[in-house]
C-alpha cells in the first residue's frame, strides 16, 4: 500500500535535522530526536527511512510526496530484472519473496531551497536513510521514468552506494546513509567554471523515484560477498552469446582464460582454448586486452561485425594482409583482481608457450596496464616481447574515482555495456560504501594517486615498445538514444563538474596522455577525437574534425606499418 502526504504534514525539524519521515507512521510524532541519534545502533521500527539535503540544510518544500508504507514483494519492470540477478547471486535469497521492495515517488514534490548556481554537485545532493536489519542487505537507486509511465521499458537506472558504517565497513548497524545526486527536473549550463540550473520545459521533464530493495544478506565482507555472488552467477546457464563459449561471460577466476579468432566465410567469432596447442608460439601474434568490468567479447565484439568500410571485419582483415598469422585475446577478472594477480595468470596459463616472435597488443582501458605491466615485467618477457601497442582511453587514472557520487555514475553506465554476469558483480558490489569498493584491487589502481599506477607508469620496458595512445574525449554530438537522458539531465556537465578538463566520461584526456617514463617507452604520437569510453569500435560513434573517425583504419595502418 502507497501512501501519500504534504511535506509539511511529515517533517522531522530539530537543532540538529530537518527532514522527512518516510514509511508506516510517518504522520505520527512518537519519534524524537534521540531516536535518530541511536538509529545506527537501535532500529527504528515505526518508519522505514527519511529523507533530506545531504549537507543537513533547512528541508522545504510544497506539493506532495508517495511512499510505499510497508514494501511490496511484487516486481515489475527493471526492478523485477534487478531481483532475478540479486536471486542467482545470493544463496540466502530462495524466491523473489525474499526481496521486499519499497519506493518514493519524488514526482509531486517541490524542494524550494535548489540553489540557482553551483561550484561543486554536492549542493545539490540529498541524502535518505534506511533503517535496516543487521543481517539484512540492501541496494537503492534512482529510477528515471517518462511522465506517466510507471515500470517503464525506458526507465534508466541510477545506482546509489552507502556511505561507510565504519572503518571495517562492518555491518554492525541499523541503518544505512546513502547521499546522491538529484535533478530536480533542471537543466545545467556552464559559465565560467559554474554551473547554473534552469528549468526544464515541460517535454523535457520526466519522472523519479528512489527504489530499495531489502533481502537477506549475513555477509558483510565486500570481498567475500563478490567472490560468493561470483560463484553463483558463474552457476546459472544462459549467460553467453552466440559469439563466444559460455564462460567468457563468467566473472572472478573463472573468468581466465585465452581466446582465440576464428573466421569462416559468413562470420567471425572468438573460440575459448581449451587446450594451448590451438596457441601456435612461432607465429606473428596480435593479442588483445579488455578494460574494466568487461570481456573480449564485450570490448573487441564490434571488431567482428561485417559493414560497409573498407575495414569490415577488421581482424579478420589483419590476417588476410598477412599483418599477423593468428590473433588471441585474454580474458580476465578486473574489479576484483589486481593488475599484478592478471599479469601472473597470463604467464600461468600460457603453460611452457614462449613466443619466439615480438606480438602487437590493442588495449582498452585498464587493459592498457596490464599491457604496461607484461611489457615491464621480466617473468612475462620469457614468454613474450610486446613490439607495437595500441591504447584506448589508457586508464591512467580516473578523476571521476575520487569524486564522492563519481564512481556511482561509472558503475551505473555499465548497464549499457557489460554482460549480465558483469552486472551483477556490479549489483553485488553496489550494496557497499564507496570506500569498501574502491579497495577492490582492480579498481584502487585506477585511483590517480595509486602507489600501483605509479609504479607501473615509472617502469621501463626491458625491450623497446613502440607505443600509440587513442586519446577520447566527450562531445555533446556523439549522445545516441542509449544516452539521451543522461545528457538531458545534464550529467556531462556534473562529469565536467568532477574533472574540469576534457574527458570520455570516465577517464580525463590528461590521463589518457600520460605516458610510461622508461626510455624504452618509444611513444607515437596521439590519435585525439571524439569518443565516450567504451564506444570507441561503435561504427557511428567515433569523430574526428566534425566527421566519422575510422579508428579502424587507423589500427590497420599503424599495426601494417603503413
Amino acid at each position: 500500500m502507497a501512501l501519500k502526504f504534504k511535506p509539511n504534514e511529515i517533517a522531522f525539524e530539530s537543532q540538529e535535522y530537518s527532514f522527512l519521515k518516510i514509511g508506516g507512521e510517518a504522520k505520527n510524532d512518537v519519534l524524537d530526536v534521540y531516536d535518530f541519534k541511536n538509529a545506527k545502533y537501535k532500529k527504528i521500527e515505526k518508519i522505514w527511512g527519511t529523507l533530506g539535503w545531504a549537507n543537513d540544510k533547512n528541508l522545504a518544500a510544497t506539493g506532495e510526496i508517495k511512499f510505499s508504507e510497508h514494501g511490496n514483494f511484487d516486481h515489475h519492470g527493471i526492478t523485477k530484472e534487478t531481483v532475478d540477478i540479486l536471486r542467482d547471486q545470493n544463496v540466502e535469497i530462495h524466491d523473489c519473496s525474499d526481496i521486499k521492495e519499497r519506493f518514493i515517488d519524488l514526482s509531486k514534490i517541490d524542494f524550494l531551497n535548489v540553489p540557482d548556481i553551483i561550484t561543486s554537485e554536492e549542493e545539490i545532493q540529498l541524502r535518505f536513510d534506511l533503517f535496516i536489519d543487521k543481517n539484512e542487505g540492501a541496494l537503492v537507486y534512482l529510477e528515471e521514468n517518462p511522465v506517466g509511465e510507471f515500470h517503464s521499458k525506458k526507465a534508466e537506472m541510477y545506482l546509489i552506494t552507502p556511505e561507510s558504517t565504519d572503518i571495517n565497513f562492518s555491518q554492525e548497524r541499523y541503518s544505512l546513509s546513502y547521499k546522491f545526486t538529484y535533478f530536480f527536473n533542471k537543466k545545467f549550463e556552464k559559465i565560467d567554471g559554474l554551473l547554473e540550473l534552469k528549468d526544464k520545459n515541460k517535454k523535457e521533464q520526466t519522472e523519479f523515484a528512489i527504489k530499495v530493495l531489502t533481502f537477506p544478506r549475513h555477509e558483510s565482507c565486500i570481498k567475500r560477498y563478490a567472490n560468493k555472488a561470483t560463484k553463483n552467477i558463474n552457476n546459472i546457464n544462459g549467460l553467453g552469446t552466440e559469439l563466444v563459449h559460455n564462460s567468457i561471460n563468467r566473472i572472478g577466476e573463472e573468468k581466465y582464460g585465452f581466446y582465440k579468432f576464428h573466421s569462416s566465410e559468413n562470420k567471425d567469432s572468438f573460440i575459448k582454448t581449451d587446450d594451448l596447442i590451438q596457441i601456435d608460439d612461432n607465429k606473428k601474434t596480435l593479442l588483445l586486452l579488455h578494460g574494466t568490468f568487461s570481456s573480449v567479447e564485450n570490448s573487441f565484439g564490434e571488431l567482428l561485425e561485417p559493414d560497409i568500410s573498407n575495414y569490415s571485419r577488421l581482424l579478420s582483415k589483419l590476417i588476410e594482409n598477412q599483418t599477423f598469422d593468428q590473433i588471441i585475446a585474454f580474458n580476465h577478472p578486473t574489479a576484483s583482481h589486481s593488475i599484478q594477480e592478471n599479469a601472473d595468470w597470463f604467464i600461468k596459463l600460457l603453460g611452457n608457450k614462449i613466443f619466439t616472435q615480438p606480438i602487437d597488443v590493442i588495449t582498452t582501458s585498464r587493459g592498457a596496464l596490464l599491457a604496461e605491466k607484461l611489457c615491464s615485467y621480466d617473468k612475462a618477457y620469457r614468454k613474450i616481447k610486446i613490439n607495437k601497442l595500441i591504447t584506448f582511453a589508457p586508464a591512467h587514472g580516473s578523476d571521476l574515482l575520487k569524486v564522492a557520487k563519481g564512481l556511482d555514475r561509472m558503475l551505473s553506465m555499465m548497464k549499457k555495456t557489460t554482460s549480465r554476469a558483469g552486472w551483477g558483480y556490479i549489483l553485488a558490489i553496489s550494496q557497499f560504501s564507496i570506500n569498501a569498493i574502491r579497495t577492490q584491487p582492480g579498481l584502487e589502481v585506477m585511483m590517480p594517486d595509486s602507489i600501483e599506477l605509479k609504479k607501473i607508469l615509472a617502469s621501463n620496458p626491458i625491450d623497446e615498445v613502440k607505443i600509440k595512445s587513442m586519446v577520447g574525449d566527450y562531445d555533446r554530438t556523439l549522445i545516441d538514444k542509449q544516452f539521451k537522458r543522461w545528457l538531458a539531465n545534464g550529467l556531462d556537465k556534473l562529469i565536467w563538474l568532477a574533472f574540469k578538463s576534457e574527458n570520455d566520461w570516465v577517464i580525463g584526456c590528461p590521463e589518457q596522455r600520460r605516458q610510461m617514463s622508461g626510455f624504452n617507452a618509444k611513444y607515437e604520437k596521439n590519435f585525439e577525437y571524439y569518443c565516450i569510453h567504451g564506444k570507441q569500435f561503435d561504427l557511428n560513434h567515433p569523430k574526428k574534425d566534425g566527421q566519422h573517425a575510422d579508428v579502424r583504419k587507423v589500427i590497420f595502418d599503424y599495426l601494417s606499418g603503413k
